[in-house]
């Protein structure tokens, strides 16, 4: 029996290097993917800058053109205020009349014009407003995907650390029993309880009682079985967890 745990110790410790060398390669692969976002957002927050900019722009043109429209009419009403006042004198006032009229015309060729300068305004105002809402819309989309993609990593990563923990107290009890400590590897495997409850699964939860069953019975045989029905299962759990990382992150 010492002969075949000290090789299973040394199988182990093998698959623990291994695993801890891709939970480095994991953190590397989601520093690559936040770097691969951050542009994306920062371009985002640039174009909103200057679509508010654009918008403040617009919103002065219009105020001017207002003030134009306004002087303009306030020209029509003198222009005809004038005609009215040299109605008195026939002569003059047919020549005041034909200037006045052409003073008419050029104002309400303003007017028309100035009208015009305003509906564009307006439907640039409307452009501007549409484009500012896709934009934060395409934000907040972007901004949510991308805290989603933190927060499976993060949850992955932490149930990931919690069967590394537990991989590490096999190779602990492995270790004692290469050097023959039976005592050691008895008092360690007590303690087994809190990281099996940490990983929080059912079957890891109910082989560490049959182990325990055999172990306070003296079934070295059984309990050697259920010790490696452990190690198994949570070699499984890591290799599950190490494979939802590789799909998240599109390895």
């Amino acid at each position: 029996m010492a002969y075949w745990v000290k090789k299973t110790a040394l199988t182990k410790i093998a698959a623990v290097l291994l695993v801890v060398g891709l939970v480095v390669g994991v953190v590397a692969g989601y520093g690559a993917s936040f770097t691969t976002y951050q542009p994306q957002i920062s371009q985002l927050q640039s174009d909103l800058s200057k679509a508010r900019s654009d918008l403040t722009k617009a919103q002065s043109d219009l105020s001017t053109t207002q003030s134009d429209l306004s002087k303009a009419r306030s020209d029509l009403t003198k222009a005809q205020s004038d005609l009215s006042t040299t109605q008195s004198d026939l002569s003059k006032a047919r020549s005041d009349l034909t200037k006045a009229q052409s003073d008419l015309s050029t104002t309400l060729s303003k007017l028309t014009a100035t009208e015009a300068n305003l509906t564009k305004a307006q439907a640039t105002i409307t452009s501007l407003d549409s484009k500012l809402k896709e934009l934060e819309a395409n934000y907040t989309a972007l901004s949510s995907e991308h805290n989603k993609f933190k927060s499976n990593v993060t949850s992955l990563s932490n149930s990931l650390k919690k069967k590394l923990d537990l991989e590490a107290q096999f190779i602990h009890i492995l270790t004692h029993a290469f050097r023959n400590e039976t005592t050691e590897v008895v008092s360690a495997f007590l303690g087994f309880e809190p990281y099996v409850d940490a990983v929080g699964d059912a079957e890891l939860s109910t082989l560490l009682d049959e182990a325990y069953t055999f172990l306070a019975q003296g079934k070295s045989t059984e309990f050697t079985a259920k010790f490696t029905d452990l190690m198994e299962r949570n070699s499984a759990l890591i290799q599950s967890d190490w494979s939802k990382l590789n799909a998240l992150l599109g390895s």
